[in-house]
């Protein structure tokens, strides 16, 4: 089932994410040199296309540093697309939620395919997806870069978390800096996602292993 993060705090404009099953981590697991082949498909509130791909792949390899997974840009075959919900569409997973609070991105938890029956790696496929309709954020490179560390641990299969500071956290807040500074994964974080992969076959999707 799929949850919008639609807790608004009224006195700091917040950005929340959309994720699955909230602060439970999916029960679905890549296998542990899992390769992402990702590929952007549109652009945000006027950004360049090659400095939201640079902003991307920043926030992988902050993944990277702590998972044994690979993630490398291409043009044709991705498993990890990134895509914009373009202003002239009204998306059901970008509502309105009012001056204080935008939906700013929705993103796939854990892999998925056409059948969770074939667990071999190349069958399954992730997705971010970014709201730059007339309910989204105004965005900017630093808090573009933060919107996908935290799109991206979904993809990976993390939920949220409730720790203040925490990439993870429900929330990217102006008063924690995520609209002005890049974010770094947090000791939450890092803690985290190395814990839920600490025994992942390598070749092997994981299927409800929880």
């Amino acid at each position: 089932m799929a949850l919008k993060c639609s807790a608004s705090d009224p006195y700091r404009r917040r950005i929340l994410s959309r994720e699955q099953d909230d602060l439970k981590n999916s029960p679905n697991k890549w296998p542990s040199r899992q390769q992402f082949r990702w590929r952007l498909t549109g652009t945000v509130g006027g950004l360049r296309r090659s400095a939201m791909e640079r902003a991307i792949a920043r926030a992988l390899r902050r993944w990277a540093a702590y998972t044994g997974f690979t993630f490398v840009r291409v043009e044709n075959g991705a498993n990890l697309e990134i895509t914009v919900c373009t202003p002239d569409v009204d998306d059901p997973d970008f509502p309105y939620l009012g001056d204080n609070s935008a939906i700013a991105a929705h993103a796939s938890m854990g892999p998925y395919g056409s059948s969770m029956f074939l667990d071999e790696r190349n069958t399954f496929q992730a997705a971010i997806k970014l709201n730059n309709t007339k309910t989204g954020p105004k965005w900017n490179i630093r808090m573009f870069h933060n919107v996908i560390l935290h799109e991206s641990g979904h993809v990976l299969g993390l939920g949220h978390s409730l720790v203040l500071g925490a990439v993870m956290n429900r929330s990217i807040d102006e008063g924690t800096g995520g609209f002005t500074t890049e974010l770094p994964l947090g000791g939450e974080d890092i803690k985290n996602i190395r814990a839920y992969y600490e025994q992942v076959d390598p070749d092997r999707v994981c299927i409800n292993c929880g």
